[in-house]
């Protein structure tokens, strides 16, 4: 920055046409002349174009100040808005971090639920009306075992015939086959009292 030049001072005596003579009068003015004309004006320039120079300086200082102080503005103005953004960021975030833990938790429940429903014992409810997978097979498991428990040992024998026994459904199916293609078993007349006649309709003939 331009520095202000120092004017310089007179260093003779005032003229005082009360107090001097003529002579020492007219040498006063003379000096005091001289020191205006040699020292005080050039330096009354002299600073003068330098107060212009700082004035100059001064303007596109406080231009750059102002410039400076708009800038500080902006940057005060987005540094909020970023402190807002950051502020609805985190609350985003938060919300988000909420929701991570209600999927979380419902996640684990429903692997409980799941658990549950494979495990849970029988007659246990899952949820209303509901129960596990090992409920029912349990339950099932005990209708086979009831189906079975109700055939005596030895019902069923393909070899014999009586009340209390009976063939397979392969030993059935394999003599339907067999007197299917025998006439004289499948008959449409009057029906035979003969052994023979197995399915008879009307006259069965007693042949075998």
């Amino acid at each position: 920055m331009t520095t202000l030049p120092i004017i310089r001072q007179y260093s003779g005596a005032i003229p005082d046409k009360a107090t001097m003579d003529k002579d020492t009068f007219a040498n006063s003015v003379h000096y005091y002349l001289r020191y205006f004309n040699d020292n005080f004006v050039p330096d009354t320039q002299n600073f003068t174009d330098k107060m212009n120079t700082l004035t100059t300086e001064l303007n596109d200082f406080i231009d750059t100040a102002n410039d400076l102080i708009e800038n500080v503005d902006n940057i005060k103005n987005e540094t909020l808005q970023i402190k807002e953004d950051t502020s609805a960021i985190k609350d985003e975030v938060a919300g988000y971090k909420i929701d991570v833990q209600n999927y979380l938790n419902e996640t684990i429940s429903y692997k409980d639920l799941a658990k549950k429903y494979a495990n849970a014992d029988e007659g246990v409810e899952v949820e209303s009306g509901f129960y596990s997978a090992k409920h029912y097979m349990i339950k099932t498991q005990k209708i086979m075992d009831g189906a079975v428990a109700e055939l005596p040992e030895g019902t069923i024998d393909d070899e014999a015939i009586g009340t209390n026994v009976t063939w397979s459904s392969q030993k059935i199916d394999d003599e339907i086959k067999k007197y299917a293609g025998a006439s004289n078993h499948i008959d449409g007349g009057d029906a035979s009292t003969s052994p023979d006649a197995y399915i008879d309709g009307g006259n069965a003939s007693s042949t075998n």
